[in-house]
């Protein structure tokens, strides 16, 4: 549990890095970010499908 929790808020920092970093490249978008959540927990389709719900 800890594990997905420190992992989910490495995605997270990486995507607000990125956008105050690179300009704007829209890496926080809820489709990114769900995408990325849901690849790093290991289900992919499910963080793709939680994330289209909040677009």
């Amino acid at each position: 549990m800890l594990t997905s929790a420190l992992l989910v808020a490495l995605v997270m920092y990486i995507a607000k890095f990125a956008d105050h970093t690179l300009g704007q490249p829209l890496i926080e978008r809820p489709l990114i970010c769900g995408a990325m959540v849901g690849f790093v927990l290991g289900d992919f389709q499910q963080g793709s499908s939680s994330a289209q719900r909040w677009n």
